[in-house]
């Protein structure tokens, strides 16, 4: 009868919390003593075979550093069975949790690696959860902070570093989580974080997939307070280390629904090179491949109120714009001037705009099909162009210049189509003009154009009359034409050599 007393007075004791902590931390002692640094536990809660609840975890690394503390890990298990060999998790929450992961000066292991080394199977050990069925339930974040530093690597100090990251007020949750030696597969609900470079996290939703080998997102949802991403995402990697080598090593695909916006802010968190630009950019479509080499097939895109884009692109050479080789397949391109002037150009931090020259203006909405290839400074465009004056088929070069009066400089082949060629160059006496010609040439405005012209012209009207069946080949400088026109209209048959203005 006694030793039944004991036995029930032992039981219930088992049951209070104060003597739950008292064994915790006789345990974390022994731990401490084993692992040769500070392990404690304020508090333990057990209600046996179904919740376990730790409050005011400290545990220290081999450094005598921090590697977690925090005031809360609870765990519920809904169904466990030994004999059966079945363990359920229902709920693991984490809350105010720390975690400091460290790869010190000098060395190659985690700080988190003696935890590891310690708690796995020994080979002369029997594994008694060998052959268990552990299934896990859902994960709560809740105020979780995230630090991770490897200190061998100190090579980048701007943007989102992969090698020195502090992640903080991390919430959300994690459902369906299954763990296959290195992968990690669960459904993220609603997680949110941020990163001391800025970079904020409103929410994530996606079907995840989480291994050295990448980061695979489906079904996804991503807001921040200027992007908005619906579809699926996925960087795929060699092995953790590629992420520090974000531009080159890491490999993404994307499949982007209409509804997908993206603010350049944003990416500059990841790609510091384009740290100054403020721009959105509506999109949808499929992407692939790095930063540095990017491809795209049937893009959309949108660009403030004018510009729209449907085609394919490839875009070698990120971040560095001016080096970057751009090769666009455009089944439509919609613009204007007013659009094309906001666009930010290196260097972004001191906020230039692309310049285009103001009557440029008078094309109005402009359309073109075609493609365009070439570097953002010097750049060949072959296709139809149709504007509010007319309509222009090309195969030609355009070279931006550091000449403010010049600005741009042309070569290649142009044809127009009743181009009103008069209202380009701000001049009444000139009007509509149809031709088929090879151009050289620099400017745009005619008191500053200086070309080189060699073709037909079907039809020119000057001063009100339409002149046809025309050959020309000369110079046009400073509104002065040097060369050869030679005219078969029925009231201008004219042969002309020399100069005239």
């Amino acid at each position: 009868m006694v030793l039944l007393v004991l036995i029930i007075s032992l039981f219930i004791a088992l049951q209070t919390s104060a003597v739950q902590t008292l064994l915790a931390q006789k345990a974390s002692d022994f731990l401490s003593k084993e692992l040769k640094t500070k392990v404690s536990v304020g508090k333990v809660d057990i209600d046996f075979v179904k919740t376990l609840v730790l409050k005011d975890i400290y545990i220290e690394d081999q450094h005598r550093d921090t590697l977690i503390y925090g005031a809360q890990i609870s765990c519920n298990l809904s169904d466990f069975s030994y004999k059966q060999k079945k363990l359920i998790i229902q709920l693991i929450k984490l809350k105010n949790v720390h975690t400091n992961l460290i790869t010190y000066k000098g060395e190659k292991k985690l700080n988190l690696q003696f935890l590891i080394d310690y708690f796995s199977p020994k080979d002369s050990i029997k594994d008694t959860t060998a052959g268990f069925d552990i299934k896990y339930g859902d994960l709560v974040l809740d105020n979780a902070n995230f630090r991770y530093q490897n200190q061998n690597d100190t090579s980048q100090t701007r943007g989102m570093n992969y090698s020195d990251l502090d992640i903080t007020k991390v919430s959300g949750k994690i459902t369906n989580l299954k763990i296959e030696k290195d992968t990690i597969r669960a459904n993220i609900v609603d997680l949110s974080a941020r990163d001391k470079c800025g970079f904020y996290l409103k929410s994530l939703s996606a079907m995840a997939v989480v291994s050295p080998a990448g980061v695979v997102l489906d079904s996804l949802l991503l807001k921040t307070d200027k992007t908005y991403i619906h579809g699926s995402y996925a960087m795929l990697t060699n092995s953790w280390d590629s992420y520090p080598d974000y531009i080159d090593k890491v490999y993404m695909k994307a499949n982007l629904k209409d509804s997908t916006h993206v603010n350049a802010s944003d990416i500059a968190y990841f790609v510091p090179a384009m740290k100054g630009i403020n721009e959105c950019v509506f999109l949808s479509g499929k992407v692939r491949g790095t930063v540095s080499a990017l491809h795209g097939d049937d893009i959309k895109l949108k660009y403030r109120e004018d510009t729209q884009y449907e085609g394919d692109f490839s875009i070698e050479g990120l971040p560095v714009i001016e080096d970057t080789y751009l090769h666009f397949e455009i089944d439509n391109l919609t613009t204007s001037r007013k659009d094309l002037i906001q666009i930010p150009v290196p260097p972004f931090n001191q906020a230039n705009k692309l310049s285009i020259p103001e009557n440029l203006d008078k094309l109005g909405l402009v359309k073109y099909k075609g493609k365009i290839d070439g570097f953002i400074n010097d750049i060949a465009a072959y296709g139809t162009l149709k504007t509010a004056i007319g309509s222009v088929s090309t195969d030609l070069g355009l070279s931006q210049l550091n000449d403010k009066k010049l600005k741009l400089a042309y070569h290649g082949r142009i044809k127009t189509t009743n181009f009103k060629l008069g209202e380009l160059l701000d001049n009444k006496a000139i009007g509509a003009v149809t031709l088929d010609a090879a151009v050289n040439g620099k400017g745009v405005d005619l008191d500053a154009l200086e070309a080189n012209m060699e073709g037909n012209i079907e039809a020119l009207t000057y001063n009100g009359y339409t002149y046809k069946s025309i050959k020309l080949t000369g110079d046009f400088k400073k509104k002065l034409f040097s060369g050869k026109f030679e005219s078969r209209d029925e009231n201008a048959n004219i042969d002309f050599y020399g100069s005239a203005s």
